[in-house]
């Protein structure tokens, strides 16, 4: 284990200092946060949920390991496939999928009982081929335009994931578009598409209110139930509609927090909050471990972002280039996607705890309890240190040594083909012989042909001279 862990710190050792006290850190957590459930459903037994956790954790690190199997260039040939194959994943859940607190996004693994969200890959997936595109696009000072052409995959399959999951479809479609920015598509374009999406959406909610029997489609009822329920104060009154149960409680947890926080294990909304061990542990970690612990985790995202940012600037000073001459990008844009997409949804996770944003149903990254979810975020956390290692000096060196391997093979298998080559002309081609050197029979017989020939022009022109003068 211990020689796993050093593999990955060769990568980027501050990235994965971070992650690993994100992951030690949601250990004290889930073992605290997770009492009411295990009193419920465990008959008390705190340690279930403990272990289970720290499996899935282990799990996690395996995929982040196992991700440097995969180059980034294997990725960037086969970013098509694994479209396709994350499109009928998401198909599959959206209609047929398993139903899960009020969403049927869960597939089932047959024959293992494993459930897990096909959007988690598809996120992955997403950011992989957007970054294809405005990689291959790429021209010396801007991208082609025209790739905005090729976009509709990714916008049908974030279409697929908005029927059952709203706020993970909204974080996608926010990434992309930071791609986008970030690989010189034109301002102008950007504003256009942000203005369809953001009318779209307006158009739904509308269409919402003004006919209630809509709601019942997809998540627009949950939708609508959460924006009005955020800009609506709320009223504890008679057990009015406007009462917003979970915000309340989530606001309960981060008063009692104070700077200190009342100690690790003892929180008291644990006991009152929907969830407290998954979409509000940040509001546990305020009540246990005050504004102190929050302003220490949130420092901790912030510094996966700038490491993400490092990692990218890194891979652009490699100097790549791309079919059409232009920077290939796509390494760069791949690590952007998918640690801006964790931090995203870190920062949607606790804003929903203290809240400045809507109940979304995000979780926080790495730190709340969650099952292949977990194991979605290693891989992608995966990708990004293999990129990370492919471009550091012993990444360079490594791929150096092996490029130089395959060329020496080629000129050797050349060298062999060219012998073999050599080797075939002296016994196929047919070999002139000097004339000099050998006294032939026909020598005689061409000479005499001349002689002929000579000799009858001649007797035509005499002839020819007699009849002219007989004339």
């Amino acid at each position: 284990m211990i020689r796993f862990v050093k593999r990955l710190y060769k990568s980027d050792p501050v990235l994965v200092t971070v992650v690993m006290l994100l992951m030690l850190f949601s250990l004290l957590l889930i073992y605290s946060s997770t009492g009411r459930l295990a009193q419920v459903e465990r008959g008390g037994n705190m340690w279930y949920y403990f272990l289970r956790h720290l499996a899935l954790s282990v799990l996690a690190l395996v995929a982040m390991g196992g991700m440097k199997f995969f180059s980034w260039r294997w990725l960037y040939q086969r970013v098509g496939w694994l479209l396709l194959a994350a499109a009928g994943l998401v198909m599959i859940a959206a209609f047929g999928g398993q139903n899960i607190n009020g969403a049927g996004r869960w597939i089932t693994v047959p024959g293992l009982g494993v459930t897990f969200q096909p959007s988690e890959l598809a996120k992955i997936v997403i950011v992989l081929y957007v970054a294809k595109l405005l990689s291959d696009y790429q021209v010396e000072h801007e991208c082609l335009p025209e790739v905005l052409r090729y976009f509709w995959p990714p916008i049908v399959l974030i279409g697929l994931i908005f029927l059952d999951n709203f706020s993970t479809s909204a974080l996608v479609a926010v990434v992309c578009l930071v791609l986008c920015w970030v690989g010189r598509v034109k301002l102008r374009l950007l504003a256009k598409w942000f203005g369809v999406a953001a009318g779209a959406l307006a158009f739904l909610i509308l269409l919402g209110i003004a006919f209630p029997k809509i709601k019942d489609a997809g998540r627009i009822g949950t939708i609508i139930g959460r924006f009005t329920a955020f800009f609506t104060p709320s009223d504890r009154s008679d057990n009015s509609k406007n009462y917003n149960y979970q915000s309340d409680q989530a606001h309960i947890a981060v008063a009692l927090g104070q700077v200190t926080g009342c100690g690790p294990g003892n929180s008291v909304q644990r006991n009152f909050l929907p969830h407290p061990y998954s979409d509000f542990v940040y509001a546990i970690i305020i009540e246990e471990y005050g504004l102190v612990g929050g302003v220490i985790v949130l420092l901790l995202y912030s510094i996966i972002l700038v490491r993400v940012g490092a990692i990218a600037q890194k891979t652009l000073k490699a100097g790549y280039l791309n079919s059409r001459g232009g920077p290939d990008i796509f390494p760069a844009l791949v690590v952007i996607g998918l640690g801006f997409s964790l931090v995203l949804q870190a920062i949607f996770h606790m804003g929903v705890n203290v809240g400045v944003f809507p109940v979304t149903g995000q979780t926080l990254p790495l730190v709340s309890m969650g099952g292949t979810s977990l194991v979605f975020v290693g891989a992608a956390l995966g990708i990004i240190l293999n990129i990370a290692y492919s471009f550091s000096p012993e990444g360079l060196a490594e791929e150096a040594e092996k490029q130089k391997n395959a060329a020496g093979l080629f000129v050797k298998k050349r060298t062999v083909a060219s012998k073999r080559e050599r080797t075939e002309r002296v016994f196929t081609e047919p070999v002139p012989m000097p004339e000099e050197d050998f006294d032939l029979p026909g020598d005689d017989l061409r000479g005499f042909e001349e002689e002929f020939e000579q000799e009858g022009r001649r007797a035509l022109e005499e002839l020819g001279r007699r009849g002219r003068r007989g004339m």
